[in-house]
This record gives structure tokens, C-alpha cells and sequence, in this order.
């Protein structure tokens, strides 16, 4: 995984990077095309006033290694009155794995306040 995009997996534990890389090997190419075709944001029509219709809290979170989808979620909020974006130090684009407790916490938060 030499895609700076997940860079910052290599500072986690190795037996926890190991694991990580043994399940990415298990993906399929049709399966990896696939996911990057209908997931990417690229690809995504994002029309902010179809959202603010609709008064529900939308929690994003983003690494601040992670620079571009950092920088994409920062334009989101602007614009999207519900939006709320956290931003967690020292993790890149998998902040949910570099740093699991961190990502939990502002989940629950974040649940607690607004249901």
C-alpha cells in the first residue's frame, strides 16, 4: 500500500497493518473498480440545497493528514446548515482504524447531543 492516500496506516501496530493489508489482498480487481466507480467523489453530483431540505444532523469526520477530504468536508460545511465536521490530529483518510478510540468518542458524542 504505497498510495500516499494511506500512508499513515504504516504507523500503526504491525500485527494490526498486517491484517489490514492480508484483507485488502482479498479483494477482487471487479470488485475494487467497482467501488472506486460508485463511491468516488469524483463521480458524486453533491447538491447541497437537496440536503438543507431536510433538518438532520450529519456528523462528518475526517484524518488531518488526510488534506483533500479534509479540505472537501470544510467546503461542505459551509454550505450545509446541518453539517458537522470533526477533524481528528495525526490520522489520515482511515481515521476510523489509526485511531479507533478518538473516532468512537466524537461518534458518541456527537449521538449523544442531537438523539
Amino acid at each position: 500500500m504505497n498510495i500516499p492516500l494511506f500512508g499513515s496506516l504504516k504507523k500503526l501496530p504491525e500485527e494490526k497493518y498486517k491484517s489490514i493489508i492480508k484483507s485488502k489482498l482479498n479483494n477482487s480487481v471487479a470488485g475494487l473498480s467497482n467501488s472506486l466507480r460508485g463511491f468516488s467523489t469524483g463521480n458524486m453530483n453533491i447538491d447541497l440545497k437537496e440536503f438543507n431540505k431536510y433538518d438532520i444532523p450529519v456528523l462528518l469526520i475526517t484524518g488531518r493528514l488526510d488534506e483533500k477530504f479534509t479540505n472537501i468536508n470544510k467546503s461542505f460545511v459551509k454550505e450545509f446548515k446541518n453539517a458537522k465536521h470533526e477533524i481528528i490530529k495525526n490520522v489520515g483518510h482511515n481515521s476510523h482504524i489509526e485511531n479507533e478510540g478518538e473516532f468512537i468518542s466524537i461518534v458518541n458524542k456527537f449521538l449523544q447531543n442531537y438523539f
